[in-house]
């Protein structure tokens, strides 16, 4: 039964995967809305509070009088009443979800894809029409009624805690407490998942007589809906309800319970509800977790029959994706959970009786006063083991292919398939199947490969901004980008470089201190090891100010004429501009470095912002590249017929983002493809990546096609 039910779930992915390649993201009515203002008509299904107002979903839908079938995630930016389960007609204008902008990062699309979403809406007006009907409207006045009695016995940061525990709502916490409980390894307690649902499960089982009875588990298995209802119908806590309610079945029908089977039956069930939840990432840690105990804890239990034997089985098989997908390791996430397992063990029953509880009042202060010294014992055990950061650590991604390998090496040496042969000593059999699976498991991820990389110069879309990562022997950045509302350096660079096997940058370049060309390098630099930073000589003035600025072991100050050799197949060559002292205008642009990275043989010029005066001061020199980045994001002000003439290159890249400059210029764009030059922009195209094996021949690859 194990192996049918296995094959089934397994070939059930393998059609997903396929349907997906063949579809992708597909046609969608609201896509010929795309930029237009529409009305919409619907019922909240979610919605999660921000600094700027309230982001939610619609369901049930009605676009300009049409009926729609899918979900759409509105945000609107002033302050309104929660919207959850009320009927809503919405105002504005629709934008389709962006996908995956740098290789490796995350896809936006795919993810709400992965939700039933395929378009987002800016609302202009809101008007609320009604409350839901039926349990709907039940569910919302528990929620709310909960949420208020918590915020006024609570404080702040235990409130926001509680909220994550019950509803899995974190939008209450600070950033900086929500990303220690990230980093500790013990995030998962704020979102509802198998972990919440047992403890329910055994919260309600307590109240009940011993004996089972049909109605009495009707009961229970209502009930434990409701919970799913309130805590959004995420895949964790449905994968948890499935499975409870597969274990009453079982009990009920005198069959064996089989912890793998009702895994399989839980994916199954969902993946037929909404296929693209193979897509997400929460439904991806949890089967991942739940595969690894079916197929880990038999083996290790074997050895050790106590706390750590779960512990182990989770870590073993969690660590590797989280590894790949978040980025970084704690060393002592696994001590971590042990203490939050107890504390969640009486914080958990309690955060739910809250829910029937709050409508109590002497009960509801006394637990009020349990869940608060709970909760802030929570906390300082989080900021006992967390250390500031001590012991987590930035690491690379491994390869696609290397994860897939890992997990189906587990699924076969581990399996009770596996174990049956090796008391056999079949090993033959074993390697047989092994180096079929592990080379299956490879292609796929290879496959999937993006093909950036052995792209040796990579313009990462950073918004409105410059960036360029040159892949060598050693790792070079030329600028960061920057924005005023979004960190950068975190948001994107980091993960990105991460995502692509880079840990630490050996020289970061700044062109000039402009905003949208340094503050990623400065936001980058204050979690990730950037060893030396280098900016024009005449900033050698402002030394006390950039070792601030910037977290870095060295600071290099280079002027025209220097050359930087990086490694044995790459250095930079300093273009300008010359002298040691800052030029006397105010225009950051005057003082801007012009370099020419040459990568065995292939080179790239970055421009920064210079004007088309400054590229006149380079006119007679030699600077002849294969590839320019065009200046001043493709400013009309830059970009001189002269200058490209004289540079000569075969490309051009166009570092922007959305703005309100008018960059790049039609007339930039139109003079470069006049003189035959292939024009590639970021915020068209992704990420911008260029793969040579040597000479000035050279191929180009986009993230977005």
């Amino acid at each position: 039964m194990r192996r049918k039910i296995g094959i089934i779930t397994l070939v059930l992915c393998i059609v997903i995967i396929c349907a997906d390649e063949i579809m992708g993201y597909g046609n969608d009515i609201m896509y010929s809305f795309e930029g237009q203002d529409v009305k919409v008509t619907g019922t909240v299904v979610s919605e999660k509070e921000t600094d700027e107002g309230r982001v939610f979903v619609i369901s049930d839908i009605t676009v300009n009088g049409i009926r729609y079938r899918k979900k759409i995630k509105a945000a609107v930016y002033y302050e309104t009443e929660p919207l959850l389960y009320r009927k809503v007609i919405i105002s504005g204008s629709v934008s389709i979800p962006p996908g995956r902008r740098n290789p490796g990062c995350f896809d936006y699309r795919k993810h709400l894809k992965s939700n039933g979403i395929y378009s987002c809406m800016t609302v202009n007006s809101l008007q609320i029409t009604g409350e839901a009907s039926g349990i709907r409207r039940i569910i919302r006045r528990m929620r709310l009624h909960t949420g208020e009695f918590l915020r006024d016995s609570l404080s702040g940061e235990s409130f926001g805690i509680v909220m994550g525990i019950i509803f899995g709502d974190t939008s209450y916490m600070d950033d900086d407490l929500l990303e220690s409980f990230r980093k500790g390894g013990i995030a998962h307690i704020l979102a509802v998942s198998g972990l919440h649902m047992g403890i329910v499960y055994s919260l309600i089982s307590r109240f009940r007589r011993k004996k089972r009875s049909l109605p009495a588990d009707c009961i229970t298995v209502s009930v434990l809906m409701i919970y799913c209802a309130l805590a959004g119908f995420t895949a964790s806590v449905m994968r948890a309800f499935i499975m409870i309610a597969v274990h009453i079945a079982c009990t009920h029908l005198d069959l064996r319970y089989d912890f793998f089977c009702s895994c399989c039956f839980s994916m199954d069930i969902i993946l037929l509800i909404n296929p693209w939840q193979l897509f997400n990432t929460g439904f991806q840690m949890s089967f991942t977790a739940c595969f690894t105990i079916a197929v880990l804890l038999p083996v290790i239990s074997e050895r050790t029959d106590s706390i750590f034997s779960l512990l182990i089985a989770v870590q073993t098989g969690m660590m590797p994706y989280t590894v790949y997908l978040f980025n970084y390791v704690s060393l002592l996430s696994v001590f971590s959970n042990i203490p939050v397992m107890y504390i969640s063990g009486i914080l958990v029953p309690a955060a739910v009786l809250a829910i029937p509880c709050s409508y109590i009042p002497v009960i509801c202060d006394i637990l009020a006063y349990v869940i608060e010294k709970m909760a802030e014992i929570l906390c300082f055990m989080n900021d006992l083991l967390y250390a500031g950061g001590l012991f987590t650590f930035n690491v690379a991604s491994p390869p696609l292919a290397v994860l897939i390998s890992y997990y189906a090496f587990l699924a076969v040496f581990f399996s009770e398939w596996g174990r049956v042969m090796r008391k056999r000593r079949n090993f033959k059999k074993i390697a047989c199947v092994m180096t079929v699976s592990i080379s299956l498991a490879a292609a796929a991820g290879l496959y999937y490969d993006e093909g950036f990389s052995n792209d040796c110069f990579v313009f990462p879309d950073v918004g409105q901004g410059d960036c360029l990562h040159i892949r060598s022997i050693k790792n070079v950045l030329i600028d960061g980008g920057g924005s005023h509302g979004f960190d950068v350096g975190s948001g994107i660079l980091r993960p990105y470089l991460l995502k692509n096997g880079v840990t630490h940058v050996d020289i970061a370049f700044i062109t000039h201190l402009h905003m949208d060309h340094c503050k990623g390098i400065e936001e980058l630099s204050r979690d990730f090891r950037i060893d030396t930073i280098a900016v024009f000589a005449g900033n050698r003035i402002n030394e006390d100010d950039l070792k601030k600025q910037f977290r870095c072991r060295k600071i290099m100050y280079i002027k025209k004429g220097d050359i930087i050799r990086v490694d044995r197949n790459l250095y930079i060559e300093v273009l300008a501009p010359e002298g040691d002292e800052l030029s006397d205008s105010d225009d950051e642009n005057s003082n801007c470095l012009v370099l020419r990275a040459v990568y065995r043989g292939l080179s790239v010029m970055m421009t920064g912002d210079i004007d088309s005066e400054g590229e006149m001061r380079l006119i007679n020199e030699n600077i002849g590249a294969d590839i320019l980045k065009a200046a001043h994001h493709g400013s009309k002000y830059s970009s001189s017929q002269e200058f490209v003439r004289r540079v000569n290159p075969s490309a051009a890249v166009i570092s922007v983002g959305k703005n309100n400059y008018g960059h790049p210029s039609e007339e930039v764009i139109e003079r470069m493809e006049s003189m035959g030059i292939s024009v590639y922009r970021t915020d068209i195209s992704g990420a911008v990546g260029i793969e040579t094996s040597g000479g000035d021949k050279f191929k180009v690859d986009k993230t977005v096609e």
